[in-house]
């Protein structure tokens, strides 16, 4: 498992126990190393939804690669409930 795959699991587990604040540190840090990956856009979105930062959360949405965008059938960028998931607000790019 690469560092960044390592990282998105971390993160995705931090947001599970609604731990935003620390999983939006440490996805800002991947899209800042590796700006593609939409599935750190996403999941950085929820955590700052989940964070009650709807600003943040509305910006970073602009910024998540057309490549995780609704309808786009790239392995990716597929949109998927998350786990355990349900409601509004559960939608996470799926890697």
């Amino acid at each position: 498992m690469t560092e960044t795959a390592q990282g998105l699991a971390r993160a995705r587990t931090m947001l599970d126990l609604k731990r935003h604040g620390e999983a939006a540190s440490l996805l800002a840090s991947i899209v800042a190393t590796d700006p593609g990956n939409g599935a750190a856009w996403c999941l950085l979105t929820l955590a700052h939804l989940g964070a009650g930062r709807n600003t943040d959360a509305a910006a970073t949405a602009e910024r998540v690669p057309s490549v995780c965008r609704p309808g786009h059938a790239g392995d990716e960028g597929e949109l998927r409930p998350r786990r355990g998931g349900g409601g509004q607000g559960t939608r996470a790019c799926a890697q």
